[in-house]
């Protein structure tokens, strides 16, 4: 059993560790939001690009070249603008195996405990050490929740690579054509 010394250096901590751990949330969420905008700027563009490209005055391999790549892009941009906003998506439970949880501190479980009354009453009966335990749960669960949200970055951006080459190869026909 802990004392209440230990009790309150070990709750400080963990509170630094939860705070720490929701901006890598928070992080995430603003990169996926960059990646939405730049999805959307690389639509718009290859939409621009087509509709002012007249594939009568260019060679078949051209047309082909662009009209393939142009989808290429365009799918994986849509791609990734899904996979950025399922990050985005927030998680409204407080253990990962639950859809609903009694915990004093994650806001879903706080707004669903019964008025502000009732989440009073669960915080004047919580001894230090369950606050303790309470902590060390969302802190697990917002790991979890941010390590799956830093794995569909990490695929987002591997496709965003791809993307990227698409999207030099439509520039690359678009000059070869405005050019010749």
């Amino acid at each position: 059993m802990l004392n209440a010394q230990e009790c309150e250096r070990k709750i400080k901590n963990q509170f630094e560790v939860l705070k720490r751990i929701d901006t890598y949330i928070g992080t995430t969420n603003t990169k996926c939001t960059i990646i939405m905008s730049y999805c959307a700027a690389a639509i718009a563009f290859i939409f621009t690009l087509l509709t002012k490209f007249d594939s009568a005055s260019a060679s078949m391999q051209l047309t082909v070249g662009i009209g393939i790549f142009s989808v290429l892009a365009l799918v994986l941009a849509l791609w990734c603008m899904v996979l950025a906003t399922l990050t985005i998506f927030p998680v409204t439970f407080s253990k990962p195996d639950s859809p609903r949880g009694e915990s004093l501190i994650f806001f879903g479980d706080i707004a669903s405990c019964g008025g502000s009354a009732k989440y009073s009453e669960y915080i004047q009966k919580a001894s230090d050490a369950e606050f303790l335990e309470d902590l060390n749960g969302q802190i697990y669960t917002l790991a979890s929740i941010a390590t799956s949200k830093f794995s569909r970055i990490k695929l987002v951006t591997i496709i965003l690579m791809v993307h990227f080459g698409c999207m030099a190869t439509v520039l690359a026909g678009a000059i070869i054509y405005y050019l010749f």
